[in-house]
């Protein structure tokens, strides 16, 4: 992840549902935000991209086995007031 994403300077908090657990870690590229959860079976990732084709560069990027997915598309409540920060 280090090598192919930017992380994000969040301080070192653990999740929520692990108080005690590593932290979680969060990494950028244009389009894309990646979320690396630790939890009780192995660390989770979590990507979420401004297209389908941002994410396809992620799924791309990272190796492993990824789990078959439906993409949710997301649209704004009004015209133009929906802006992704990344």
């Amino acid at each position: 992840m280090e090598k192919q994403f930017t992380s994000i300077g969040l301080p070192p908090y653990p999740a929520w549902f692990e108080p005690t657990g590593l932290p979680v870690r969060w990494f950028s590229a244009p389009g894309l935000l990646l979320c690396l959860e630790p939890g009780p079976q192995g660390t989770s990732l979590v990507a979420t991209g401004r297209t389908e084709a941002d994410l396809q560069r992620a799924l791309e990027a990272i190796p492993g086995a990824w789990p078959a997915a439906t993409p949710v598309v997301t649209r704004p409540a009004a015209e133009g007031a929906f802006v992704l920060p990344f």
